[in-house]
């Protein structure tokens, strides 16, 4: 394994749930802006007490930075 001060980040994403529950179908949405930061919005199935299933939107960013650890 190589020396962790040498490795470099290729990508990395942040990620947030909507607060609210919805029922509807799924969906899924990805466009890149003008920074060149990739976005990725898309529905997301979660367990929830008593396996319950419910669906939230998720929100995603992801870049893709050359930079050094």
């Amino acid at each position: 394994m190589p020396d962790h001060i040498s490795w470099i980040v290729k990508m990395w994403h942040f990620g947030k749930d909507a607060l609210t529950c919805y029922s509807g179908e799924k969906f899924e949405m990805n466009w890149k802006d003008i920074l060149n930061v990739f976005h990725h919005i898309y529905s997301k199935e979660y367990e929830e007490k008593r396996r319950k299933i419910t669906m939230k939107a998720r929100d995603e960013i992801q870049e893709y930075p050359p930079t050094s650890h």
